[in-house]
């Protein structure tokens, strides 16, 4: 073990001298949720009964050790890099020599992700009698003889992948139970976290979703070749780019359609790029017109060509803009997938570019126009690039993706999520897949999780920027570092209490630093994701990880905001609509409803559309949170909670006469009004609303 410490840290020093010996030799890194992939603990009681030796002290605490650790090591063959043993009482465990119980043993485990579920261990040929012996002699009754495609005959044991349990913990579970005759009942003694438990439904989701994502990818591929078949296109298809959190398998937006089968509850966007031509007009407002028409004779020539698809039609979005994207394609397939496309037409950004540095336009199109470039850079480039890097990286990094989609639902499940771009959650968590320093790679989900919370904890964003490599072929350049750096110290001089941008984010694909971050989290937000992720960091690092509570870091208190409001059920719960729709179907059939899964996606859609209505007409008011997944309540604060000021005719928001003013002339927002107000906006939506 000291040994391997010892290369990793040379190892550290040697790829990453950019501020490595603090991490290495200052800071402690001996934690073990953040060291180890998985872990678990034998209780000093039951190692005590382990070994029928009279040894005693240090000498029985070895003998027991070195034997689970020759048996997990067997057992666990391939499915592990190594594994560490460390005694939370070391005094009892090695120095008594009155015979004090063993310390309780805590077990780490460096996992390899990509063998680690496998469903079948192999061991030697069956005509090689003695090692097929001995096999069977080590597993017991797990073992039996099949035979494979390639005709030979081996010894192998079998696990069931889709038990309750992990298959790693079967298998330890089991090892102990034959090794050290502990029935299956007392093994009990040996667990993993809390982990599984809180996050029951995230992991069974991502079980079930691996399915509705090989579903995508194929409906995507056919998608794409049904675009590049057309034939009638004034334009030949260049590429075709899937942008969207579903193609990057990260997304947590699922829901059980009727059917019991997952469906995402977004759109899985796409954006298609023609080939060059000269016949595109010159204004900006006329490309996103011609995009228009681009977009129905697209849809036109695809029914015409009748291809496989349930319905399809032409949607406007950002109407309020001249400059933006303004239309897009929705095709749905008769599984229930909902594709949306838009056009990349990659003179946009030029145009955009003269519009926003060009004297002769006023202050109101220059701004209008850096801000429709910032977002068509985001949404036409980055977002492109992003999805390969992440496709990419979950090639060579199988605990990616259900990192991120578990650190989504820790920002969701404190009403966080709508406050940050997806693609800035996943860059958090690419940072500790690809600068892992001090520690290793994470090897599962849930190390992986805790790095991310470590990280965020750690991080003072306020004086620091974060800089995250995207790739582990290549590292940032030395200019490319120096690039961001510079734009970091420049943004907080003109920004220095952090009003416009509060978190700057640099990567490979964006100098800048502010292509996720330019329109939010506002500071008031980033402070609180910084508090959360403290307070479960201090646990992580401090506490019994046998006995942490990880439920309690998992909701927020809605007492922590000014104002709730509590919607009704049915336009939250897609289970109790989808009993209704079967009940009434049984009584009256004229109402069998022909598309259920349309229904459900667009009951959803209501408060998705209310929560935006809401940021739209109340955002002089204040900052609006919930839980995109499931959205039972919306809370608030209140933007203008402190002081007041002199009335105008041209306040952006409700309010009302200061009642210790002496002039009257002194107003402050109109809490019940406005409260009113948000409720009479969603109708029967709302069952109550609170203010605290």
């Amino acid at each position: 073990m000291l040994q391997r410490e010892s290369k990793h840290s040379v190892s550290c020093l040697t790829r990453n001298p950019d501020d490595i010996f603090r991490l290495v030799f200052v800071n402690r890194i001996n934690h073990s949720l953040l060291k180890y992939d998985q872990i678990y603990r034998v209780p000093g009681n039951h190692l005590a009964r382990m070994s029928s030796s009279n040894l005693r002290g240090e000498s029985k605490a070895m003998t027991v050790t070195q034997k689970i650790f020759d048996v997990l090591d067997r057992g666990l063959q391939g499915r592990i890099e190594s594994l560490e043993f460390v005694f939370s009482n070391i005094t009892s465990a090695f120095i008594s020599e009155k015979g004090a119980p063993i310390g309780d043993l805590t077990i780490g485990l460096f996992v390899k992700p990509e063998n680690i579920n496998r469903s079948i261990d192999k061991g030697p040929l069956i005509e090689q009698k003695e090692l097929a012996s001995e096999f069977r002699r080590f597993w017991g009754k797990r073992a039996e003889a099949r035979q494979f495609k390639d005709g030979t005959t081996v010894e192998c044991v079998l696990w069931d992948q889709s038990s309750a349990l992990p298959v790693l913990e079967q298998i330890i579970l089991y090892l102990f139970a034959r090794h050290f005759s502990a029935s299956v009942e007392t093994s009990k003694h040996l667990y993993q976290t809390q982990f599984r438990t809180c996050f029951r439904q995230e992991l069974s989701h991502m079980d079930a979703s691996l399915h509705l994502y090989d579903r995508i990818r194929k409906d995507s591929e056919k998608l794409s070749q049904s675009l590049q078949d057309i034939a009638k296109q004034p334009l030949q298809i260049r590429q075709i780019s899937p942008i969207s959190a579903h193609s990057r398998q990260t997304s947590i937006k699922l829901t059980k359609s009727y059917g019991n089968s997952l469906l995402p509850l977004d759109p899985i966007e796409l954006n298609v790029q023609f080939e060059g031509s000269s016949g595109w007009p010159s204004q900006i407002s006329a490309v996103q017109r011609t995009k228009i028409a681009f977009l129905l004779k697209i849809r036109e020539v695809m029914e015409e060509a009748e291809v496989d698809l349930s319905e399809s039609s032409v949607g406007l979005e950002r109407t309020n803009s001249e400059f933006c994207n303004i239309a897009f394609l929705d095709v749905k397939y008769p599984g229930g997938l909902l594709f949306r496309i838009r056009i990349h037409h990659e003179g946009e950004e030029q145009l955009l570019k003269q519009m926003a540095e060009s004297s002769s336009e006023g202050p109101r199109v220059q701004d209008e126009a850096s801000a429709s470039l910032e977002s068509y850079r985001r949404d036409f480039i980055n977002r492109g690039l992003l999805t390969q890097l992440v496709s990419t990286l979950s090639t060579k990094f199988p605990a990616l993706p259900p990192t991120i989609r578990i650190t989504k639902h820790w920002f969701a499940s404190h009403m966080l999520l709508p406050h940050f771009d997806e693609e800035l959650v996943e860059i958090f968590c690419i940072h500790v897949f690809t600068q892992p320093h001090p520690w290793k790679t994470p090897g599962s989900p849930e190390n992986g999780f805790f790095r991310v919370v470590h990280m965020l904890a750690r991080w003072n964003w306020a004086l620091e920027p974060l800089l995250v490599n995207l790739s582990t072929e290549s590292r940032i350049s030395t200019s490319g570092l120096r690039l961001m750096r510079n734009h970091f110290v420049s943004l907080r001089k003109i920004d220095p209490v952090f009003n416009r941008i509060a978190l700057f984010v640099g990567t490979n694909i964006d100098h800048e630093g502010i292509s996720w971050t330019r329109r939010r989290p506002q500071k008031v937000v980033a402070a609180r994701m910084t508090m959360l992720a403290r307070a479960l960091d201090d646990a992580i690092c401090y506490s019994d990880p046998h006995v942490l509570n990880l439920s309690h870091f998992l909701t927020s208190r809605l007492s922590d905001f000014d104002f709730t409001i509590h919607l009704k059920p049915k336009f939250y719960n897609l289970s109790s609509e989808q009993d209704l729709s079967t009940e009434r179907s049984k009584s009256y059939k004229n109402l069998i409803t022909q598309n259920e899964v349309s229904i459900s996606l667009d009951r959803r859609s209501l408060a998705d559309t209310y929560f935006a209505e809401l940021e739209t007409r109340f955002s002089a008011s204040a900052l609006f949170f919930r839980d995109p997944v499931e959205t039972k309540v919306i809370a608030g604060l209140w933007l203008r909670e402190k002081g007041s000021r002199n009335w105008k005719p041209s306040l952006a928001y409700s309010s009302e006469p200061v009642a210790s003013s002496k002039t009257n002339a002194e107003v402050q927002i109109n809490k019940e009004a406005t409260l009113n107000d948000i409720a009479r906006l969603g109708g029967d939506m709302v069952s109550k609303y609170e203010l605290f």
